[in-house]
């Protein structure tokens, strides 16, 4: 992972060939003091975990992929949990067959690289967890 341009509150940062991405971002934002943000991101990906919800049974149901893809767009929000920082990614995907795919993402294991535009917002964003709905919304 690298810094490649900072002004104010925004951020482009590229993440490289083998790197988890939710994990490396997170370690970033941890770093950077980073309690909220929004972010956007585009590249490839060589492993991926897609999840659905299902919020009747308030469980998700996951695909794993281990193939190279696109990263068509990557859309997240960074906000906080009890001190832990919490990244909420969903992303569009598409295979050599320009098949798409898409959802909530798990993780993800870059292939090339992965570009990511962030901007920190000055509050906290935090999540609770919700029994009613199964999951950590915001408050």
């Amino acid at each position: 992972m690298k810094l490649i341009l900072r002004e104010k509150n925004e951020y482009i940062i590229r993440f490289d060939k083998s790197e988890e991405l939710l994990a490396k971002l997170k370690k970033f934002c941890q770093q950077q003091k980073i309690k909220a943000a929004a972010f956007t991101g585009l590249g490839a990906c060589q492993q991926l975990v897609l999840s659905h919800y299902d919020v009747d049974k308030k469980k998700y149901s996951d695909l794993k992929l281990k193939q190279k893809m696109e990263i068509n767009n990557l859309t997240g929000l960074v906000a906080t949990m009890k001190k832990d920082t919490l990244i909420h990614l969903h992303g569009i995907f598409s295979d050599k067959g320009m098949n798409v795919r898409g959802g909530h993402v798990k993780s993800l294991v870059v292939a090339a690289t992965c570009e990511i535009m962030l901007k920190k917002l000055n509050k906290k964003l935090e999540r609770e967890y919700s029994r009613k709905i199964g999951l950590n919304l915001m408050k």
